[in-house]
C-alpha cells in the first residue's frame, strides 16, 4: 500500500508518454522562439539599406578596436615586474620610516 502512494504514475508506458509530451511541448516552444527571432531579424535587415551596411560594419569594427585598446591600456600599468618590486620596497621603507618617527616622538 505504501508503495502505491509513493508512485504517482505506476505504469511505465504512462510515464514515457508524459515525458514525450513534455519534450514535444518544450521543443515546440523553443521552435516558436527561434522562428520569432528569425522573423524579427529579417524585418530588421530589410529595413537597413544595402549601401549603409558597409558603413555600419566599419563603425562597429572601429568601436570594437577602440574598446579593446582601452582595456589594454588599463592593464599596462605594471607590465614590467621591476616596477612592482620598486613599489613594494618604497612602501616598506615608508612604513619603517613612519615607525621610527613615531617611536622617536613617543619614546
Amino acid at each position: 500500500m505504501t508503495n502505491d502512494l509513493n508512485n504517482i504514475s505506476p505504469n511505465n508506458e504512462d510515464r514515457e508518454k508524459l515525458l514525450q509530451q513534455l519534450n514535444e511541448d518544450l521543443f515546440s516552444e523553443e521552435n516558436a522562439l527561434d522562428e520569432q527571432f528569425e522573423i524579427d531579424a529579417s524585418i530588421g535587415l530589410q529595413d537597413i539599406h544595402r549601401d549603409k551596411i558597409d558603413d555600419i560594419v566599419q563603425t562597429l569594427n572601429t568601436d570594437l578596436s577602440r574598446h579593446l585598446s582601452k582595456k589594454k591600456k588599463r592593464r599596462g600599468i605594471f607590465k614590467d615586474p621591476s616596477n612592482i618590486y620598486v613599489t613594494i620596497i618604497t612602501i616598506l621603507l615608508l612604513i619603517v620610516l613612519g615607525y621610527l618617527v613615531v617611536k622617536k616622538i613617543l619614546g
